[in-house]
């Protein structure tokens, strides 16, 4: 019977566990990418590809096989797809010291309050992550110091402390440190790892007051109306919302800070507004936000926009049942807030309740204000919230 054991290989050959060593030395052959399995003088297959290496064990005719990984089996490591692809065949799995094991050692830091990122060879909102979390491991790929300092730089968070890891455990190891102002500009490896270490002024998470939105004469979703709707709208991490009439996107903006792996697409037409979507933007460094000008929902490019898990509509420009159906033309499984003030949207909103599940309320908010030694409660215009979730049957 074959013998497959994938390995962890850790930062590089010299730190390999003794387990590890014994089993490599006692394999027939070492699959692997180029790299991983050069480091050692042994007979090999150059195969990273899960599909290609279930294939080539099929064939061979040895008995005993080791799959290199570099890193740990267990921290974005290609184990998952390899151990799906080899089902039903005798697997063992060989932890290695994992590349941020080994950077904190060095860094004499500990990471257990640490939050970890990957933008190898994957999307990751790392200024979301940044800006969200004290202290952000990632793993990088080529130009990836680059991006997070210009990232950080372009939305004003030059002072982020950055810990640079290049080529851990081998000869040529670098660690660089300084803030994202200081190491913009600067080479470094593509095989790097970076922490980042972020100031509590950048940490903002949670209800935005409306006074810190930069305004204008477009009209905004209140605070208290926008923490209902979105808390109704249940978004995770992974969520595609479609703003729709964003204004000065302040639903975007707040949206915007829950979607880690997430993005926003703010639907706008008017010029003064999208002026303040782009400012309010930088200002709270939402770059998972992305302005769409245009009319709904005309301005919905299936082609080329994801298509939405969920939708805020604030402004509909008088095509409320249009956007509504297209949307779920598109996504019969999206959730749907839509707000309305004027009678004439109230109106329609009980129509789509005919063709739509439906969660319909009123929200009247009064805002407490000085008058003289009194404080007097102001009321605001009251606030229809409707939920769609799918079409009747």
């Amino acid at each position: 019977m074959k013998k497959i054991t994938l390995i962890g290989i850790g930062t590089g050959a010299e730190t390999l566990t003794k387990a590890a060593e014994k089993a490599i030395e006692a394999a027939d052959v070492l699959i692997g990418a180029k790299r991983l399995i050069g480091l050692f003088d042994k007979p090999s297959f150059a195969e990273y590809r899960p599909n290609g290496i279930r294939q080539y064990i099929e064939n061979s005719d040895k008995s005993r096989f080791c799959v290199l990984l570099s890193g740990d089996t267990g921290f974005y490591s290609g184990a998952k797809g390899i151990l799906a692809a080899l089902d039903g065949m005798d697997v063992e799995v060989m932890a290695g010291i994992s590349s941020f094991s080994y950077f904190f050692a060095k860094l004499k830091k500990d990471y257990s309050d640490v939050k970890f990122a990957s933008l190898h060879g994957r999307n990751c909102n790392f200024i979301t992550y940044i800006k969200r979390y004290n202290k952000v491991f990632f793993l990088l790929e080529k130009d990836g110091v680059k991006k997070i300092c210009d990232g950080l730089c372009k939305y004003g968070m030059n002072n982020v402390r950055l810990f640079v890891g290049e080529n851990l455990s081998a000869e040529s190891e670098r660690i660089t440190i300084g803030t994202a102002e200081e190491l913009k500009g600067r080479d470094f490896d593509a095989l790097s790892v970076l922490l980042a270490e972020n100031d509590a002024e950048y940490v903002k998470f949670g209800s935005i007051a409306d006074e810190e939105f930069i305004r204008g004469k477009v009209p905004m979703t209140k605070s208290e109306i926008r923490s209902l709707s979105l808390a109704k709208l249940n978004l995770d991490e992974n969520s595609v919302l479609y703003d729709v009439g964003a204004g000065t996107g302040s639903v975007s903006v707040e949206a915007a800070q829950y979607l880690l792996n997430g993005a926003v697409y703010a639907f706008e037409k008017n010029p003064e507004a999208l002026g303040l979507l782009e400012k309010n933007k930088i200002k709270f460094a939402c770059d998972n936000v992305h302005i769409i000008e245009g009319e709904a929902p005309k301005s919905f490019d299936f082609d080329t926009l994801p298509v939405p898990t969920h939708a805020f509509v604030g402004g509909n420009g008088g095509e409320l049942k249009e956007i509504i159906d297209t949307l779920f033309v598109e996504n019969k499984n999206i959730r749907i807030a839509v707000n309305a003030v004027s009678l004439n949207t109230v109106s329609e909103i009980f129509e789509l309740a005919d063709k739509y599940e439906a969660e319909i309320c009123c929200i009247n908010a009064s805002r407490a204000e000085k008058a003289g030694t009194h404080l007097l409660m102001k009321a605001q215009n009251p606030v229809y919230i409707a939920i769609f979730t799918e079409k009747k049957q």
